[in-house]
């Protein structure tokens, strides 16, 4: 099979949505050829199995582009109350990580076993989440003062860090329900994480669910001591929810099954063309 892929024209973005697609495919063994396509502001163009496809990148949950100019179109951010509607919009799967060969290694390595007190909430305020970053991390610091570790590190350092923590606070960006790159990382790496109610659908329309993937804590993070609380006492059930969140990562997410789930969508997609 292979991939006809845009090459770099300036995109500000290429290094990140562009280059997790492209990695993605070269990982299940998908040919790369990079040509000179379309780009739009808010997505790409792709050619495969001589079909153009569009991949909509967007965080927020209006349409980048005329969809129904593409036979089929995926989206990192699949919402199904904006989304389920759209008959040719299929969900993909947020970014997670690039170099698939180190995350199949170090999965191996990093255990989450929620034996530690240490609470980790490592991300930048930055952009929309500036003020909801700083205001729960002021929060946290004051009641958990020197357990809460907010340092900013390299990847290996961040995915280390699961092994020695009890939970991970993820505090969304451009939505307050958006599931983050670092928040699907650590699921990935099966650790228990918390953040607001997540509106997002993965591959083979699997969902991650409250208290199965991840717990929720309130849109305005009011029952988050109370949830660390319950993790403290609960540890056991902290690392089954970290279990089920791997599991679910691998059965929607690595390269092998989200090429599957496109085969899947692009197959059913034609035979409904045919048979109508």
């Amino acid at each position: 099979m292979t991939l006809i892929f845009p090459t770099n024209q300036g995109q500000r973005y290429y290094d990140t949505h562009y280059k997790f697609f492209y990695t993605l495919a070269a990982a299940a063994g998908i040919r790369v050829i990079k040509k000179k396509l379309k780009h739009s502001g808010r997505g790409f163009h792709a050619i495969y199995k001589g079909q153009k496809i569009l991949i909509d990148y967007g965080d927020h949950k209006t349409i980048g582009e005329n969809i129904n100019k593409f036979p089929i179109c995926f989206r990192y951010h699949y919402s199904q109350r904006a989304h389920g509607n759209l008959n040719n919009y299929y969900p993909l799967t947020p970014i997670s990580f690039y170099d698939w060969g180190r995350y199949y290694k170090l999965e191996k390595q990093i255990i989450y076993r929620a034996g530690s007190n240490r609470i980790l909430n490592n991300q930048r305020p930055g952009a929309a989440a500036l003020h909801r970053r700083r205001l729960i991390q002021a929060r946290l610091r004051e009641r958990y003062h020197g357990r809460l570790d907010t340092s900013i590190t390299d990847k290996v350092k961040f995915w280390q860090k699961i092994k020695n923590c009890l939970v991970s606070i993820c505090i969304p960006g451009a939505r307050n329900d958006i599931l983050d790159r670092g928040q699907f990382q650590y699921m990935a790496f099966g650790a228990c994480t918390v953040s607001p109610p997540l509106d997002i659908v993965l591959p083979f329309w699997q969902r991650p669910e409250p208290d199965k993937h991840y717990l929720a804590c309130k849109p305005d993070y009011s029952d988050l001591f109370e949830i660390i609380d319950w993790c403290e006492q609960n540890r056991d059930a902290c690392v089954e929810i970290g279990k089920n969140a791997k599991k679910l990562f691998f059965k929607t997410s690595t390269p092998d099954k989200v090429w599957e789930w496109i085969n899947k969508c692009m197959e059913e997609k034609n035979e409904s063309r045919r048979n109508n």
